[in-house]
C-alpha cells in the first residue's frame, strides 16, 4: 500500500512504492525488462533480530554502482534499523 502523506518538509514519506497502468505492465513484463536495483538477497532470519545477505549484485546497476557487494549484512534501510525494528512487516 503507498502512502501519499509527506514529511514535515513536504517530501512523500513513501519513496519506493509505485505502479503502472495494465498497458504499461504487459508491455514490461513481455519485453524481457525487469525493474529492480539490480541485487538479489538472501533471507537466513526473517524474525527478530532479522539477518538478510546480499546474495548476489548484477553489474552496472544502483545496487552495485553503489557499493552494495555479495555478502553485505543489511543492517539499516533508509535509516532504520532492519534487524530489530518491531513495526516492520516482511
Amino acid at each position: 500500500m503507498k502512502t501519499f502523506e509527506v514529511t514535515s518538509a513536504n517530501n512523500p514519506k513513501d519513496r519506493f512504492h509505485f505502479t503502472y497502468g495494465t498497458e504499461e505492465w504487459e508491455r514490461l513484463t513481455q519485453s524481457g525488462i525487469t525493474a529492480g536495483y539490480g541485487m538479489e538477497y538472501f533471507r537466513i532470519s526473517n524474525s527478530r533480530p532479522r539477518q538478510w545477505l546480499i546474495a548476489y549484485t548484477e553489474p552496472n546497476t544502483p545496487a552495485s554502482n553503489g557499493g552494495v557487494v555479495r555478502g553485505l549484512d543489511i543492517i539499516a534501510i533508509d535509516g532504520v534499523d532492519f534487524k530489530d525494528e518491531q513495526t516492520q512487516k516482511l
